[in-house]
């Protein structure tokens, strides 16, 4: 480009399609044959010893400056490829330090906005799909299952139990009383009706022997 003129002591020239500013500066203007060489690059781009460079995905340049690198995403965000600025992932998803993208939380997982990790569901809760945010998306397991946590699905009470309130586990069916193995979503234990027993943690009650009997919840 050509040199446009005197500029506080140096010259300065056009900037080139390419983002590129020469400061062309000499201590003194009547010594104009030796001149420092500055490269001023604009946003999104970083200088090197040749010009300027577009910065990498997952980094970003804000101003026009003759830095030689271009500041890292943090976590939570992101760039593409000459980029001034850095954007938030969407809630449902998160990121690391220097990320090109996105990632979707996990099922049984979740994020707010600019998160730099997903959180898992609660023990008792569960989320079955990927990139889902805000803790709300965790549902509640029903009656008769139960989930650890960050479950993608609860898993049923096995025979003789139910789940406990708050559908962190199952909990044994006391004697005298029983749970089928298709008592899914139910919420309390049968009672084993006259002339049948059981005993702790039982799928089904037992009748009673010849010369025996029972009354309502027998052990």
């Amino acid at each position: 480009s050509s040199v446009k003129g005197p500029a506080y002591g140096g010259y300065v020239t056009d900037v080139a399609a390419s983002g590129t500013a020469l400061i062309l500066s000499s201590p003194h203007a009547e010594e104009s044959d030796h001149f420092s060489v500055e490269i001023i690059c604009s946003k999104g781009m970083y200088a090197t010893s040749s010009g300027c460079a577009v910065c990498e995905a997952g980094t970003f340049s804000d101003s026009a400056s003759a830095s030689m690198s271009c500041a890292p995403c943090t976590a939570g965000t992101f760039s593409g490829s000459g980029s001034s600025e850095c954007t938030a992932c969407p809630g449902g998803t998160y990121s690391i330090e220097r990320a090109s993208g996105c990632t979707n939380c996990s099922k049984g997982q979740f994020s707010e906005a600019e998160s730099s990790a997903c959180t898992n569901c609660e023990p008792g809760r569960y989320q079955s799909k990927v990139g889902f945010r805000g803790v709300e998306n965790c549902t509640q397991c029903d009656f008769g299952t139960y989930s650890a946590i960050g479950a993608a699905v609860c898993t049923d009470c096995s025979a003789g139990t139910i789940s406990n309130d708050d559908n962190t586990g199952c909990t044994s069916c006391e004697a005298g009383r029983y749970a089928p193995t298709d008592a899914w979503q139910q919420s309390y234990c049968d009672v084993c009706p006259g002339g049948t027993y059981s005993g702790e943690r039982a799928a089904v009650c037992s009748n009673c022997t010849g010369g025996t009997y029972s009354k309502d919840e027998a052990d």
